[in-house]
């Protein structure tokens, strides 16, 4: 979808849409229909939606992480560890985000998925003129 709004109208297809729709993203037919009237009815509206709400994120410029042990009263015994990881970015703001070890397992688990995913894509013919 993201590129159907991203590229000048005509350079993605109606039909290689509602193909993607269907195949990729497993959904049925009813909802494909309905996902691609909304697309082609409002495509100026979500276009320009689209493409301000990408200018208004901001970019990550460095990267720090740590993990977080803490002891408890007895000293055989630990917390369970946090990671905490330090983003700054390119607007100057920092922002930090302290996670449990489970989490962030799940954190990572899910962005390895999403690379595949993303991979998976752009082996389609569909993709590859792009």
């Amino acid at each position: 979808m993201q590129i159907y709004l991203r590229y000048p109208k005509g350079i993605v297809k109606d039909h290689e849409l509602r193909q993607c729709l269907t195949e990729d993203l497993s959904l049925p037919d009813t909802c494909v229909e309905d996902l691609a009237k909304v697309l082609l009815n409002h495509r100026t509206t979500l276009s320009k939606n689209f493409a301000d709400t990408k200018m208004e994120r901001a970019k990550m410029l460095d990267m720090q992480w740590r993990i977080n042990i803490s002891l408890t009263s007895k000293m055989a015994e630990l917390d369970k560890p946090t990671i905490v990881l330090h983003f700054k970015l390119v607007n100057g703001e920092y922002r930090t985000l302290e996670l449990p070890l489970s989490m962030f397992q799940r954190l990572r688990y899910n962005v390895a998925m999403l690379l595949t995913e993303l991979h998976s894509l752009q082996n389609r013919p569909v993709l590859k003129q792009f």
